[in-house]
């Protein structure tokens, strides 16, 4: 069976290869950054986020338990999920019309807008609900749930108050058991 640390570090290197295809500039982190607290100067911050903002973070929010078959055969046996939540950050750029804006790059990268050619991350987790490692099994959230779960999408604001620094945010849920 799998780690925590295992399953985490290997979602980690696949989700940040999923990121790179759309801007290779993306970093992607599993620690908890004290960079981020509002508040930081601007260059701090940046020094994590990049500029323009292409950054993700995957953080630990805990355990489930699940009851489930991941070899195919008749042994159902009890799973300990492990729980995070998912953030990407992408720079705002303001533009005149939806097709020269950061939005539009943005909602490409989340959802598939622009093809098979750079899959949008989310539909890529979808399908691709199985990994493994050595040779042990894990996947991308429970049988019975999207493989992402509680996705939410808005704006996010680096900045102090007068002074906003807005990115586009896409956060989400997702279980590795």
């Amino acid at each position: 069976m799998l780690t925590f640390v295992q399953k985490r570090d290997d979602f980690h290197t696949y989700f940040l290869a999923l990121l790179q295809v759309h801007d290779s500039t993306f970093a992607c982190d599993v620690l908890e950054r004290r960079e981020l607290v509002l508040g930081l100067a601007r260059e701090t911050r940046e020094r994590v986020t990049g500029n323009p903002v292409r950054y993700a973070s995957i953080l630990d929010i805990g355990q489930t338990v699940a009851d489930i078959d991941l070899e195919g055969d008749d042994d159902v046996l009890d799973y300990t999920g492990h729980r995070f939540e998912v953030r990407v950050f992408w720079d705002v750029a303001w533009a005149s019309t939806y097709a020269l804006s950061s939005q539009k790059l943005f909602e490409e990268m989340a959802y598939n807008a622009s093809g098979d050619l750079k899959p949008g991350i989310l539909q890529s987790i979808r399908e691709n609900r199985q990994r493994s490692v050595s040779s042990d099994v894990y996947q991308f959230g429970l049988p019975s749930q999207d493989a992402v779960i509680d996705v939410e999408r808005g704006l996010w604001d680096f900045g102090d108050i007068g002074q906003p620094e807005l990115s586009h945010y896409l956060k989400f849920e997702i279980i590795l058991v």
